[in-house]
């Protein structure tokens, strides 16, 4: 696939040869953030043991404070301060990130792949959603 994007990008001219270098620094921007996010994820994920071990949050929760935490009446004003507290110290946002960019990089590479060999099957047919492409067979 580089291969042919090389061979495309020598082909064009100077507009095209610009366009593709655009997309090309934008697709690489967004598997770097990607990338980033996956890694802050895992390191997160892999600290929240020793993020509890020396925490507060969780050494400062009670079976009363939660149960006040947690009245109906308590929950439809704000969340419950001990969980978001604990979020925080666990950097559940920073997992929450990892797992996002990790689904993006599956879809990415499914996205790509489609266009492959490996699910048109060299038959000259690919179809989906309602529509037929058709190509010389090899």
């Amino acid at each position: 696939m580089l291969n042919a994007a090389w061979v495309e990008f020598l082909r064009s001219d100077i507009t095209g040869r610009y366009m593709l270098a655009i997309f090309a620094a934008i697709f690489a921007t967004i598997i770097g953030y990607a990338l980033t996010g996956v890694a802050l994820g895992l390191s997160a994920l892999v600290q929240i043991p020793w993020r509890i071990a020396s925490g507060s949050a969780m050494r400062g929760l009670s079976r009363e404070k939660l149960a006040a935490e947690f009245a109906p009446a308590a929950l439809l004003n704000d969340p419950p301060p001990s969980l978001v507290a604990l979020g925080k110290e666990i950097d559940i946002s920073a997992i929450a990130m990892g797992g996002v960019c990790v689904a993006g990089i599956v879809t990415l590479v499914a996205f790509l792949g489609t266009g492959t060999e490996i699910f048109t099957g060299e038959r000259g047919q690919f179809s989906g959603a309602g529509v037929t492409l058709v190509w010389p067979q090899r």
